[in-house]
């Protein structure tokens, strides 16, 4: 037998639901196997552990109170819709000032000067080639990502709950 049976028949003997054949089978195999009669003590621990607890009830209306607070509107839901409003306005906001501040040239051949550093009271520098890259790649780049967040924030935060809303108003 498997080991799935095995636990099945041991299962019906401690139920008492055996028959006197199966029984009498059952326990020449129980004196022969050491394994299915550790695994019947197993069981049998087992099924006192869970006899002894006490299923609760709930009260009598209890599927009724639920049943009248599955439509309604939770509470509190509108605030995730105002802060994501807010930091969307707020991301919004700054990918504008990025952007302007990319329009007027302001990051136009930035470059940055390894020589002015200085790296302890060394007196002797080495000189050190100065690096020049483009910002406007870089804030161009900072705000096409913040335009990605701002999809992603507003599709969860703002457009789902509004739709959601409506199907439930039935506009």
């Amino acid at each position: 037998m498997s080991k799935e049976e095995d636990d099945i028949r041991l299962l019906e003997y401690i139920d008492g639901q055996l028959g006197a054949e199966d029984a009498a089978q059952l326990h020449r195999r129980l004196e022969n196997e050491p394994e299915l009669k550790t695994r019947l003590r197993e069981l049998q621990a087992l099924n006192a552990m869970v006899s002894d607890r006490t299923v609760e009830q709930p009260s009598a209306s209890f599927t009724e109170s639920v049943m009248v607070r599955v439509n309604q509107y939770p509470r509190g839901a509108a605030s995730p819709i105002r802060r994501g409003i807010m930091l969307l306005a707020v991301l919004l906001a700054t990918v504008g000032l990025a952007s302007w501040l990319v329009s007027i040239g302001m990051f136009d051949n930035t470059s940055i000067n390894v020589n002015s550093v200085m790296f302890g009271n060394d007196t002797s520098r080495f000189s050190l080639p100065s690096l020049t890259f483009d910002g406007k790649i870089l804030v161009n780049v900072i705000i096409i990502f913040n335009l990605v967040v701002a999809f992603f924030l507003f599709d969860p935060t703002v457009l789902k709950p509004w739709f959601q809303r409506r199907s439930r108003l039935n506009y």
